[in-house]
């Protein structure tokens, strides 16, 4: 199929698409377009980065699926995206943790901030490992060729290639929503600061989530013809996610319930 408008291709021996005037070389070749995928020629961090923004700017990314899609190497590009994505957490955590003077500056003498910060690593965490793999069910069709149906999946996972650019994120708006509430408003002490800076990379989160999501989107438009079809794929697909991160809560609700008994106790 041509990549751009899904004609069939098969059996013409023009250099181009006759529907869109698309150039075949590449799918007669049987070559990826993703860069990640000729990252031993283009290094590995150079072709991470071309595929990030490929994949979240590009709009040929869904066409990819009429050309090969390698399932390994789109897991292993996944994780290296779910790392940027925990990148910023984990320096906060690590920040607060290790500086002796911040950490007794926001939480006195008790230790219940540490447990919090700890139940707030293992959320993230959960998260960041289970959404990619929630989507991944709705792109599967027991009409779909087992192969088209692989291609779909390792496309999803590609799809959170947004997730890389979480650090730039958090950091642009946390910083420039602690650069306004110190300008205009009134003094403030450090843990006004540190809110102000939390509420930011909140956002800068959500922006990388809603970006995933519009990328899986245009990927269920590509492989399920049909806009009916792709927008309810879709919607269930974002209630999965969110269910899933609610019951992810469970697990650092129980390590802050276990930190309020001992401390209860002792």
């Amino acid at each position: 199929m041509c990549p751009e408008c899904g004609y069939d291709v098969r059996g013409l021996t023009s250099p181009r698409c006759p529907e869109c005037g698309t150039d075949l070389a590449d799918v007669r070749a049987g070559k990826s377009q993703i860069p990640w995928a000729h990252r031993r020629t283009l290094g590995t961090g150079r072709a991470f980065w071309r595929t990030v923004w490929f994949v979240t700017w590009n709009k040929r990314f869904a066409k990819q699926l009429a050309l090969p899609v390698d399932f390994a190497e789109s897991q292993s590009f996944r994780w290296r995206c779910v790392a940027w994505a925990y990148l910023p957490i984990a320096l906060y955590a690590a920040a607060v943790l290790g500086i002796r003077p911040l950490y007794r500056e926001l939480a006195g003498d008790g230790d219940l901030l540490a447990w919090g910060l700890s139940g707030l690593l293992i959320w993230t965490l959960l998260c960041l490992l289970a959404l990619p793999g929630v989507t991944s069910y709705f792109v599967q069709s027991r009409h779909f060729e087992p192969e088209y149906e692989n291609r779909l999946i390792a496309l999803n996972y590609y799809a959170w290639a947004p997730l890389a650019w979480t650090p730039a994120a958090v950091l642009a708006i946390a910083g420039g929503l602690l650069t306004w509430y110190l300008s205009t408003g009134p003094p403030v002490q450090l843990a006004d600061c540190v809110g102000v800076a939390v509420v930011g990379a909140a956002m800068g989160y959500m922006a990388a989530l809603l970006l995933c999501l519009a990328n899986f989107y245009r990927l269920l438009r590509t492989g399920f013809p049909g806009r009916n079809r792709a927008a309810l794929r879709w919607l269930g697909a974002t209630g999965a996610c969110l269910a899933t991160a609610l019951l992810a809560l469970l697990a650092p609700a129980g390590v802050i319930w276990l930190a309020l008994v001992f401390y209860s106790l002792t």
